[in-house]
């Protein structure tokens, strides 16, 4: 195999943050415990990629106007990672080797990079992906808000989490009607209530472990995935906090706890 630049990085997810049409709301991710090798090889190479990256490099070189001849190969890869975390950690690495290449800041990449992905995804996904971005290039967990600088979590807490496996990839199935198409205040009141659940998160994880307060945070979070997506909440049983997370295609169910006893292979260590 013929590389051309190597990555050891770390794939991240959102805990936190519900992707709200046509709204701006904080995300907040973790930063999964083991590495994964991202490499940037020649276009002609087998290799197992991340879904939609081929399309980013070729929308890439449309606007570049000139061949870029690599692909993004992922190796060492955690099973079942949802398909978020594979585009995001190769994204991530395709954004440090263009600043590497054309010496720009990789910030000011991963923004441009932003702007590509309007072909494919909407809005509210984008900012998902950037803040899975952002978390994987700083090796941290962070609060993220469109048009904001990362809040980086720098003493972050040790947890697990378990992934339930990722569905097919296709378009989330929205309502056949908007909450805000239906009545503004209602989506004002949700979108308030949506942003403020990730800051509650965030100080029931970091000012002091409070499980009760992170299970109604989960709970609310289910309560808005219903809401604007109309996924049912899943079953939570005695698990500290089962809830959805954004994917690319359908969101998937992850659990997260902070009690490393008794946790099987199925669940991935990680930083919150």
């Amino acid at each position: 195999m013929n590389i051309i630049a190597e990555y050891s990085l770390r794939p991240s997810i959102a805990i936190f943050g519900v992707p709200l049409s046509r709204r701006n709301n904080p995300v907040y991710t973790a930063l999964l415990a083991s590495y994964v090798k991202a490499l940037a090889v020649e276009e002609d190479v087998e290799c197992m990629s991340a879904p939609y990256i081929n399309d980013i490099i070729n929308i890439l070189e449309e606007e570049l106007g000139e061949k870029l001849k690599l692909k993004i190969c992922l190796e060492g890869t955690i099973n079942k990672l949802p398909y978020i975390s594979y585009y995001s950690i190769s994204t991530a690495s395709l954004s440090l080797f263009l600043s590497e290449l054309l010496e720009l800041d990789v910030k000011d990449i991963t923004e441009s990079l932003m702007g590509v992905e309007t072909e494919l995804f909407e809005h509210e996904l984008i900012q998902v992906l950037q803040a899975l971005r952002l978390s994987t290039i700083n090796d941290r967990p962070l609060l993220y808000r469109y048009g904001e600088e990362p809040v980086i979590i720098d003493y972050p807490r040790n947890c697990h989490i378990l992934l339930k496996e990722q569905e097919a990839v296709e378009t989330i199935e929205r309502l056949v009607y908007r909450i805000e198409d239906i009545d503004s205040e209602l989506s004002d009141l949700i979108t308030k209530i949506a942003g403020l659940v990730v800051i509650k998160a965030y100080n029931s994880i970091h000012k002091k472990l409070d499980s009760s307060l992170l299970n109604i945070c989960c709970r609310l979070e289910n309560m808005i995935w219903y809401a604007e997506y109309k996924l049912n909440p899943p079953i939570v049983g005695d698990d500290l906090c089962t809830k959805w997370i954004p994917s690319i295609g359908k969101p998937i169910q992850i659990t997260i706890s902070f009690d490393a006893n008794n946790k099987c292979d199925k669940w991935v260590e990680a930083l919150c």
